[in-house]
């Protein structure tokens, strides 16, 4: 009917005043006391709100919140609360890390993890490493730590008293009473082995050591994914987590009561406890041990070949008796001077940031990383990306494609923080690049005129060169070793990366009168804002050149596993 259209514009305008103008006035029950008054509350995003949800839910007040009502629905009572707060945190999983690290700054998110099952701490674990790609971690802690609450399953076969298949199993506890050589778990003087220290432990609160190990492990790679992301993505990590995970299972094997399962007794609510890098408490006194007393660091942890230190043997005597947090605090020291990687700073962690950066134009390579699937998606979950943040990749290509302009960019910076590494600091410092370069065929394909390539021997390296002036073929023509180059170890792997990029992405856009077109790519205005789990990229419509937007380098990424946020570019 006439003028419909015009009644639906204005309704369309009220409606929009209407809820900025509920925005503006609503309360923030992360942040404040909720008014009884209140038409509105408001969550800064999805992890704040789950944070919000699961300290309501320790302490049986979620009925008493009006805002909790649309979610809660038909789960009226406290019995039926459980499974709504864990389906509303299981079917977010990009936003568990960011959620842990804001119970863990008010102190409740060992309490919240307290309350959860092994079988629900574990599902959300999974939940966690599937959304983030972490396969190898995944794999570490599935495979070992999935039986830990089966107490038929026998310790590792080296710790095994040689009549365990004759005996039942519960008898085992009986056996090590025996004499002192068998009493390894429950003498509190033996130390574990060193990998029983969970890698983690410098970035977590100490008193998280009381929890189960599914829930050690779900808190452990939540908060080092805000933390340290860098350190929980590396090869080595999965590696020592593996090593833990086998050692908690024949922990947890040997002292477990088949008939009677051991449950800890609920958690009083905690304290803020500061996260790491930390120093003892006042009064505090520092465990001094027969081997050197050395503190725990995250390079220790990490070090699965490492001899005893005393951050197992505080692990173990806390789960043999968690009496209170005050005696877990005298018996862990953690030392600051010797942390792998300092953690960063709260404003650093969860607050959102804001830059104006010259070099914008660096976030559309990250299209071209997720094109030639240098690093996962969901479209190729089992793929093996590279052992580089994604961060350290285009700060990598910034410095290279423009020099000066980058030094003196904050995006360098922004980058730096982004991959959990000091500004100062170069990045890829534990990249392990190859010494050696062999094109992926599938890369090749753009390129199909050239189809045969001839191969040359030159300086005792076999060499294939492409037409369009990138390497295909460098490798060794016999076994010799590989000198120490005085440049960062990823430089030449770097020298052969980019003649190709520059070649694919001339041949993208489709422009040949380029003189330095990988600068002129990287050098876009933008503002960006970064906060625990977006990165938001604002361009200026005017000035997005044609030929980028025919090349879809201006779509927007959205989930990266790799970077851990949602990333979006948007045009004014």
């Amino acid at each position: 009917m006439p003028g419909a259209g015009l009644a639906d514009q204005a309704w369309e305008r009220r409606l929009a005043a209407r809820l900025e103008a509920l925005t503006r006035t609503a309360a923030r029950p992360a942040l404040q006391a909720v008014p009884a008054n209140a038409e509105a509350v408001l969550f800064a995003d999805r992890a704040e709100l789950l944070a919000c949800l699961a300290q309501d839910w320790c302490v049986q007040c979620l009925g008493e919140r009006w805002w909790w009502q649309s979610l809660l629905r038909l789960a009226r009572t406290p019995a039926t609360w459980r499974q709504t707060v864990w389906q509303a945190w299981h079917s977010a999983p990009a936003f568990i890390p960011a959620a842990l690290e804001r119970l863990d700054t008010r102190g409740q998110a060992v309490n919240f993890l307290q309350q959860l099952t092994p079988t629900e701490a574990r599902g959300l674990r999974d939940a966690v490493t599937r959304q983030f790609l972490l396969t190898s971690l995944a794999e570490s802690l599935t495979d070992n730590l999935s039986v830990v609450a089966d107490a038929t399953t026998p310790p590792p076969s080296e710790y095994a008293p040689p009549w365990l298949p004759y005996v039942p199993a519960h008898f085992t506890s009986l056996a090590e009473s025996l004499t002192d050589n068998l009493s390894v778990v429950a003498d509190a003087t033996t130390p574990p082995p060193s990998e029983y220290a969970p890698p983690w432990l410098p970035y977590v609160p100490a008193h998280s050591l009381l929890l189960g190990t599914e829930q050690q492990a779900l808190l452990g790679i939540g908060l080092m994914l805000v933390r340290a992301p860098a350190v929980v993505r590396a090869p080595v990590f999965a590696q020592a987590a593996r090593a833990w995970a086998q050692a908690a299972r024949l922990h947890d094997a040997a002292c477990a009561e088949p008939a009677t399962p051991s449950v800890p007794p609920p958690l009083e609510p905690f304290a803020t406890v500061p996260t790491a890098p930390r120093t003892a408490a006042r009064g505090v006194t520092p465990i001094a041990t027969a081997e050197a007393g050395i503190a725990f660091s995250a390079a220790h942890a990490m070090d699965v070949d490492s001899p005893p230190g005393t951050a197992g043997r505080a692990l173990a005597a806390s789960r043999r008796a968690p009496e209170s947090t005050a005696a877990i605090e005298e018996t862990i020291l953690i030392s600051t001077a010797q942390t792998a990687l300092p953690v960063p700073a709260l404003t650093d962690r969860l607050t959102q940031s804001e830059i104006e950066t010259a070099c914008g134009g660096v976030f559309y390579l990250i299209n071209l990383a997720l094109a030639l699937e240098l690093y996962d998606d969901f479209t190729a979950p089992q793929q093996r990306g590279l052992n580089l943040p994604l961060w350290d990749w285009l700060a990598m290509l910034g410095a290279a494609w423009l020099g000066e302009d980058w030094r003196a960019d904050p995006l360098g910076p922004l980058l730096a923080r982004l991959a959990g590494r000091a500004a100062d600091a170069a990045p890829g410092a534990d990249f392990d690049a190859p010494v050696e370069w062999r094109m992926p065929a599938e890369w090749l394909t753009p390129f199909a005129e050239q189809e045969v390539l001839p191969v040359e021997t030159i300086a005792g390296r076999l060499c294939a060169w492409h037409p369009a002036g990138f390497c295909v073929l460098d490798v060794a023509a016999a076994e010799t070793e590989n000198p120490q180059p005085d440049a960062p170890a990823w430089s030449g792997w770097l020298a052969w990366l980019l003649p190709y990029l520059c070649a694919r992405l001339q041949r993208a856009l489709g422009l040949r009168e380029v003189a330095d077109l990988p600068a002129w790519l990287c050098r876009q205005s933008a503002r960006v804002t970064v906060t625990a789990t977006h990165l938001d990229v604002w361009f200026c419509l005017a000035e997005l050149p044609l030929a980028i937007r025919l090349a879809g380098l201006d779509r927007d990424p959205g989930w990266v596993p790799a970077a851990g946020r949602f990333i979006a570019f948007h045009f004014e």
